[in-house]
């Protein structure tokens, strides 16, 4: 299950990624109306991609609980602040300086917390903290590594920073880039 999860999520960066490319690519040869019009469905786009992993996240939480469940309005997700700071601003932010690479960070570190937010969602009595396996997971999230709480715990560093999934720590530092993700069980 955990290569499949790996693999979908995979991909779907990978889309994602592609998708920003795209914003890019408008954004340098649009000005104007044009360019407010392009925000626009550029912003459609990053919230639809949002939900989508929100989605696949619950779906995916499901099918490893073996249990069927309807979601509740996946829109509710899209209306987070941080530090009073909309995700709409930020991207509208980012959009209107040109700074493509921080609209990449955050529909990343977004769509990884609204995958994992899917999966909380499942109603599952645990989850499970997950890494990439990799070099490129930082230090404070390694030693999270297949660490089982319960669903309404809470996961928390070393240097005691705590947050109920990967992407939802109180310290921006630890959500942004994030590759980490949950898998949920009964047992």
């Amino acid at each position: 299950m955990r290569r499949l999860i790996e693999q979908k999520r995979n991909l779907k960066f990978d889309q994602l990624n592609q998708l920003v490319d795209e914003w890019i690519e408008i954004s340098n040869t649009t000005s104007g109306e044009n360019k407010e019009r392009d925000y626009k469905k550029a912003k459609e786009t990053f919230d639809d991609c949002l939900i989508d992993f929100l989605v696949d996240g619950y779906t995916l939480g499901l099918i490893s609980l073996n249990t069927d469940k309807e979601m509740p309005d996946p829109y509710m997700f899209l209306n987070i602040e941080y530090d009073g700071i909309t995700i709409e601003e930020k991207f509208r932010d980012y959009w209107e300086k040109g700074d493509y690479e921080s609209i990449r960070r955050l529909a990343e570190s977004e769509a990884n917390r609204m995958w994992n937010q899917g999966a909380l969602l499942t109603g599952a009595k645990y989850k499970t903290w997950n890494t990439q396996l990799d070099n490129r997971v930082r230090d404070e999230h390694q030693p999270l590594e297949g660490i089982k709480v319960p669903i309404d715990g809470v996961f928390v560093t070393y240097t005691g920073d705590e947050g109920q999934a990967p992407g939802m720590f109180k310290m921006a530092y630890n959500n942004a880039n994030c590759r980490c993700y949950l898998t949920v069980s009964n047992k």
